[in-house]
């Protein structure tokens, strides 16, 4: 932010800061075009969260249900109109048991 408003006042140029502080001229050019646009508050800002998980506890107990009477995650995917890379992502982070 401090960088930013020395570019923003004219003090200082964009390269000059990329060169002293080792860093992108792109970062530099991001974080200016962020102090133009949102001023000091946006460096500061709480970060945007993601949206409602498709995966909630209804749906998990749903899809290990059907994991468990021996369909595959393709199955289960299909059936429960999933993504099959989202039960797969769910079964690496330990919240379904996937029977090989």
């Amino acid at each position: 932010m401090i960088t930013s408003q020395l570019c923003v006042s004219g003090r200082v140029k964009q390269v000059q800061i990329s060169c002293a502080f080792g860093i992108t001229l792109v970062s530099v050019k991001r974080a200016v075009k962020r102090y133009r646009e949102e001023g000091p508050q946006g460096f500061y800002a709480v970060k945007k969260m993601r949206s409602a998980s498709v995966l909630t506890k209804q749906v998990l107990i749903e899809a290990q249900l059907l994991l468990d009477d021996g369909l595959t995650v393709k199955e289960v995917a299909e059936r429960m109109e999933l993504k099959r890379d989202t039960l797969l992502k769910a079964a690496r982070a330990g919240k379904l048991h996937v029977i090989k």
